[in-house]
């Protein structure tokens, strides 16, 4: 495990005088810690490296909390695997200097990790694990992002009443507990609402070809194919698509888009028009806190994507919950409790609201690919 101290004075909360000047916050010489469990190597590095900029982003526009004090953030690079991912957060609970940690792990470390949480009682915030179990089984772990079983349902309703698409195949990993719970809860709403699975294709191990899966497949003729895999096996299905020469409506789960632009710019043409849901898109009004981010420059607004966007709510989440502590003298316990008691934050695209059941309530959007590029299609409150 490696970890590196860099001082992170975060306020997204600063109030706007009645003459639209900020308040001068002056500097009370205490601070709390932070930390961040993030992936920063291999193809799960990517979100990590994204949501580390997003919160440096975030301390050039906020030097301070309200009250003076500043968050040092100590960052924890680690694998985003179940174990990697729980023995790191029990060092962190065993440094009384750490107040809480937000972690960038998937569902399947989360899954692990959560239970853990509760029981060392140090505040847990999942920043893009989407799984609703993760937050089952104690207050101490919350969500950032919205759960699958919203995700699965949005996706589902906006195939079947949107694009008025009937008959879909849906790819996943049933050795990966996010990509089958997510596969299972599109598919119960699909046939719900009148629509058919064609067929369940399952694609467990590593990436590997899968022409003759899909050449089958194409027999059964799907209007779209669902897939809720990871980047590396999502690629896969793009070169076996590409190789049978046949151009099927793809859709893809929370942040594929992101992670196929970034890692694969050369080789979207393979995946031009595929849709997936996602936290962020451009061409649609910010809130203030986003337009806030116009004074970092346009550079800052151009780079933004799913996982920066996640760290900087994610890191003024947390700085919320310490002010309401008392920022200096906040306690774990405090912090986790008001974690849960977030309402209608104000997030880049959206409002935020963690219940006191963990759970995130905030506006979906879907996104597809147009020339190479993530254009915006919808936006779900």
């Amino acid at each position: 495990m490696h970890s590196r101290l860099a001082p992170l004075l975060l306020s997204l909360l600063l109030v706007l005088s009645a003459c639209n000047k900020e308040p001068v916050i002056e500097a009370n010489g205490e601070s709390v810690t932070l930390a961040v469990l993030a992936p920063t190597e291999g193809l799960d590095g990517f979100k990590g490296r994204q949501a580390i900029k997003g919160m440096e982003w975030a301390l050039s526009l906020y030097p301070l909390m309200d009250g003076g004090t500043g968050i040092d953030l100590m960052e924890v690079s680690v694998a985003d695997e179940p174990a990697a991912v729980s023995e790191a957060l029990r060092r962190l609970a065993a440094d009384d200097k750490v107040l809480a940690v937000i972690s960038l792990a998937g569902s399947n470390a989360m899954l692990a990790a959560a239970p853990l949480a509760n029981r060392l009682e140090i505040p847990l915030l999942a920043a893009s694990a989407t799984n609703p179990e993760i937050v089952k089984g104690g207050s101490y772990v919350s969500q950032v992002i919205y759960d699958d079983s919203f995700q699965g349902a949005v996706a589902a309703l906006f195939v079947r009443d949107d694009l008025l698409i009937k008959r879909v195949a849906v790819v996943s990993n049933p050795d990966n507990p996010y990509s089958r719970f997510l596969a299972g809860e599109f598919s119960r709403k699909f046939e719900s609402i009148g629509g058919e699975i064609v067929e369940q294709v399952h694609l467990t191990g590593e990436a590997a070809n899968y022409t003759r899966q899909f050449r089958g497949l194409h027999k059964k003729d799907p209007e779209l194919i669902y897939m809720t895999v990871g980047t590396a096996k999502l690629m896969a299905v793009g070169v076996a698509l590409n190789k049978l020469k046949w151009r099927p409506r793809l859709m893809g789960p929370d942040g594929a888009l992101s992670s196929l632009v970034k890692q694969f710019p050369k080789r979207m043409k393979m995946f031009e028009g595929m849709l997936a849901t996602d936290v962020y898109t451009r061409r649609v009004p910010l809130t203030r806190v986003g337009k806030e981010y116009s004074r970092v420059g346009r550079d800052v607004i151009n780079q933004l994507d799913t996982f920066s966007v996640l760290g900087i709510e994610a890191m003024a989440i947390a700085a919320r919950a310490v002010m309401a502590c008392g920022e200096a003298a906040a306690t774990r316990q405090c912090v986790a409790g008001q974690v849960r008691q977030t309402r209608d934050f104000s997030g880049i695209l959206g409002r935020i609201t963690i219940g006191e059941d963990g759970r995130a309530i905030r506006p979906l959007v879907i996104n597809s690919i147009k020339n190479g590029a993530i254009v915006y299609r919808v936006r779900v409150y």
